[in-house]
This record gives C-alpha cells, sequence and structure tokens, in this order.
C-alpha cells in the first residue's frame, strides 16, 4: 500500500510526503533506541540513503528496549558499504530530530517551530493588534490569555536581542524587512525558550 501511494501521489506531484520522527517508546520503556534510530536515519539521509536505511530499520527490529543501533558504541553499518554516523556524535543531526519531535508548521504565514513534546498549541490568527499569533502550554486551553509561551509575527523590524521583564523572557528574531518573530514566556523556561527561538523558519 505505501508504495502504491508514492507511486501514485507522491511522485506524480499530487501529494507531498513528510516523515516526521515521533519518539514516544523511549519515554514508555526507557533507553534512548527510538532517538538513536532517527539520529541514524538523519545521517543516513545525508548520505541520501534515507530509505534504504528505513527498510533495514524495521526489517531488523527486535522489539522495545533493545538498544541494537549502538551494540558496542562504534559505527553503524549497514547493507551497502558505506558508514552511518555514531548517533550522538553531530549536534546538527540531533538538532533535526528535536525539531522533528514536535513541530508546528504555518502554511498560511509560512514558517515552522519547535515546541515541548508534551504541550499544547492554537493559532489564534490576527489578534490583538499582531500581524499573526500562536499559543503553547503544558495543558489544554481555549483562550489566548491561557497560553504559556507565545510566539507572534509584529510589524517592524527585529532589534534581535532578547529580555528580561520581571518574570517573563522575551526574544525577538528578524522575519522580513518590514516584519519580525517575538517569543514570550516564563523566564524559568529561558533554555527552552532560546530553542525554540533558535528553531524557527521560514519554510
Amino acid at each position: 500500500m505505501e508504495r502504491q501511494l508514492i507511486e501514485q501521489y507522491v511522485a506524480t506531484g499530487q501529494v507531498r510526503l513528510e516523515y516526521h520522527h515521533f519518539i514516544v517508546v523511549d519515554g514508555n520503556v526507557g533507553g534512548n533506541e527510538s532517538r538513536h534510530a532517527a539520529e541514524a536515519s538523519e545521517c543516513a539521509n545525508e548520505q541520501g540513503r534515507f530509505w534504504d536505511y528505513h527498510a533495514m530499520l524495521f526489517a531488523n527490529q527486535e522489539g522495545e528496549g533493545r538498544d541494537w543501533t549502538l551494540t558496542d558504541g562504534k559505527e553503524v553499518r549497514i547493507t551497502y558499504d558505506r558508514k552511518i554516523i555514531k548517533p550522538g556524535s553531530d549536534p546538527s543531526i540531533s538538532k533535526i530530530v528535536d525539531a522533528t519531535m514536535r513541530l508546528y508548521e504555518n502554511v498560511i504565514k509560512d514558517f515552522s517551530i519547535q515546541y515541548p513534546k508534551d504541550w499544547y498549541y492554537r493559532s489564534f490568527g490576527a489578534i490583538e493588534g499582531k500581524i499573526w499569533a500562536v499559543g503553547f502550554s503544558d495543558k489544554p486551553f481555549e483562550r489566548y490569555a491561557d497560553t504559556v509561551v507565545y510566539l507572534v509575527i509584529d510589524t517592524g523590524e527585529s532589534t534581535g536581542k532578547s529580555e528580561i521583564k520581571g518574570d517573563r523572557y522575551r526574544i525577538e528574531k528578524s522575519r522580513d524587512a518590514t516584519t519580525h518573530f517575538a517569543l514570550n514566556g516564563p523566564l524559568g523556561m529561558k533554555g527552552q525558550l532560546d530553542a525554540m527561538a533558535e528553531s524557527l523558519t521560514q519554510n
């Protein structure tokens, strides 16, 4: 069925196929096998062999909690004569996987941002004079006022700076010549907010 869908819809340009890593097994049973497999697949993708690795991975899985991708901690080899970088050895690969764990993508305003994996989001569109607003929270919510972290697109050039006001932390990032992104959240989440801002990209 997968091959048929790809041949009939993806190959003909009718559908765009995106592959996202949802790393949930590690948190349920312990270990890092899902993350290691995801990181290794991105290494394979760097060599243009993502789907080869994908097929090999699922053909050889041995159940949850079996961290076979690292075995003796050395480089992993698959059936062709190309090395796969040891999972975790390349920070840029880890960053890709982190971004795909939970990724908010806005096709209307053409941007994406990662957010904490167990959180919720709600897009509010143009609200309170902003061009666009998106809220994030660790609990389900309906109102903009109930967001814990919010991202807005606002008018004006970005200062490119971060600032602390009371118990809130705010970061600005340029979007284009006339608008910018502003990310705002609790000061206690400064590290996560910095990571979210770093992941913020134009699609």
